[in-house]
């Protein structure tokens, strides 16, 4: 006990050695504590703050998909927390609007194939009515220009010119027939002048024939080829408001058959899709309820 007495003088007589404003702490506490020592030395001083942050998602990543238009979820494929890729089916729409949108789209391409149709016919009529009128200047016979445009198409001015032209070609063959034989008698001259104003009367009727037949042909084909520009322009307005309704531009309209998992009328059928890769945060509505166009029906976020 003298000793620790001691012991404990000579510790105070430590501290009181201690510059004023000196911790002292004994080995034990030192290592308690963690205190390390080390040479001081010149280092950059790094700073760090600790502050309240919040974790949000990037905007473009993160979307309300809405409905197209008014219309009833029939089925739904998709549940919150499924991963999903880009492109894929997540439910089912019925809409009547979209229905009548691809109708008419439907109603717009028949009028489009059908005003094409026509337009090339008209078209062919025009090129051969005009070789026609050309072939008919050289005044071949009839077997010949019968048999050059058997197979072309024609319409109703094949028999309208080569008619004209028949009659044209009886004409003349009495005329010369007259004239030949008016020196020896055998006809008057009355007869002969008859022969020659009936020549060129059915030669004026032929001129008439071949000009009105030709303006008539390009007319018909101008206006079958501005009935096949509207009907392009129409088709192009009716895909214009699919396109708006839906949000994008369908590359193929749906057939009118029906498969599995997918309601007859397909027409009507919309096909929610993802539109990038991501997870189902939100699932809004349940199958079979109405939907009211720009409401949300899912939310995806990556």
């Amino acid at each position: 006990s003298a000793r620790s007495a001691a012991a404990a003088i000579d510790g105070d007589d430590a501290k009181s050695a201690l510059p004023p404003g000196t911790v002292h702490l004994a080995p034990e506490k030192i290592a308690l504590a963690g205190i390390q020592v080390a040479p001081v030395e010149r280092r950059a001083l790094q700073e760090t703050r600790t502050v309240p942050g919040r974790v949000q998602y990037d905007d473009t990543r993160h979307v309300e998909i809405k409905a197209a238009a008014d219309g009833v979820l029939t089925r739904i494929f998709v549940k919150p927390g499924d991963k999903v890729e880009a492109g894929h089916r997540l439910a089912l729409l019925s809409t009547p609007e979209i229905g009548e949108a691809r109708a008419e789209i439907l109603r717009r391409q028949a009028d489009v194939a059908i005003a094409d149709r026509t337009y090339q016919w008209h078209q062919s009529i025009s090129e051969n009515v005009s070789d026609l009128v050309t072939a008919l200047t050289e005044k071949p016979a009839m077997p010949d220009i019968h048999g050059a445009f058997a197979k072309r198409s024609l319409g109703d001015y094949r028999s309208k010119l080569l008619t004209a032209y028949s009659r044209y070609r009886l004409a003349d063959s009495l005329a010369r027939i007259a004239e030949s034989i008016e020196t020896s008698g055998a006809v008057s001259p009355k007869t002969v002048r008859e022969r020659m104003n009936e020549r060129e009367a059915s030669q004026s009727e032929l001129k008439a024939a071949c000009e009105q037949s030709q303006f008539d042909a390009r007319q018909a084909c101008d206006a079958s080829l501005a009935k096949l520009e509207d009907a392009r322009r129409r088709l192009a307005i009716s895909r214009e408001h699919l396109s708006t309704l839906l949000g994008y531009e369908e590359a193929d309209l749906p057939t009118e058959t029906a498969s599995e998992g997918m309601p007859k009328s397909p027409l009507s059928i919309v096909e929610i899709r993802a539109p990038f890769a991501g997870t189902i945060e939100r699932k809004i509505f349940g199958e079979t309820e109405r939907v009211k166009q720009g409401e949300t029906m899912f939310v995806l976020a990556d």
